[in-house]
């Protein structure tokens, strides 16, 4: 019995040790960049100060690929970044045939003051006794559109109207089908303050 069981444990930690060899992956198998692109655009924060706005896409076609959004400061170091699906932003994706029709789209993606937006002033104000802040007009479209705070940070009209006060420079780009999401720059960090609606 006793023989028995030395057989057995020697067989159960061959086969532990198995388990922790890594596999090799084979050449083939090795992720398919065949919608790889990228674009930059600049965003002034103050005279002789501007931001990196970087937008790259990787995946197996344009379908399927991840799209990320990266903010980096003068010195390269990397403020902000978000990444989505393709598909879940139509509106800028939808329909991307290859990497060069990829590219034009991301430019368009991050292409500065999109909502109208240049700094934290032209925010739409909040007005005493409001429930939230005035929903904005767009451009060349008839109708008033609402804009959504960040409602942790700026869910409260003193400290929104605080924010429209301090003329934050303001970046936003297309976040889904129906709306931009916003964000600030601000003592060196980069943050959401909240969704200007558009038409879809």
């Amino acid at each position: 019995m006793r023989g028995f069981l030395i057989v057995l444990l020697a067989g159960l930690a061959a086969l532990a040790g198995c388990k922790q060899k890594s596999v090799p992956v084979a050449a083939d198998a090795a992720p398919r960049t065949d919608c790889a692109a990228q674009a930059l655009s600049s965003w002034g924060i103050a005279a002789g100060q501007v931001y990196e706005i970087g937008a790259f896409s990787q995946g197996p076609d344009c379908a399927k690929a991840v799209i990320t959004l990266v903010v980096r400061a003068p010195d390269g170091q990397p403020v902000f970044a978000t990444a989505i699906k393709a598909l879940e932003n139509g509106l800028a994706f939808d329909g991307a045939k290859n990497s060069q029709d990829m590219q034009t789209r991301l430019q368009d993606w991050i292409a500065p003051a999109q909502a109208g937006f240049t700094t934290s002033a032209d925010l739409p104000p909040w007005p005493e006794g409001g429930t939230g802040p005035e929903s904005k007009p767009i451009e060349g479209v008839s109708g008033t559109f609402p804009f959504y705070p960040e409602a942790e940070a700026y869910g409260e009209r003193g400290r929104y109207e605080a924010l429209r006060s301090a003329k934050a420079p303001v970046f936003c780009y297309v976040q889904g089908p129906e709306s931009f999401a916003c964000l600030a720059a601000q003592d060196g960090s980069v943050f959401s303050i909240g969704l200007q609606v558009f038409p879809g």
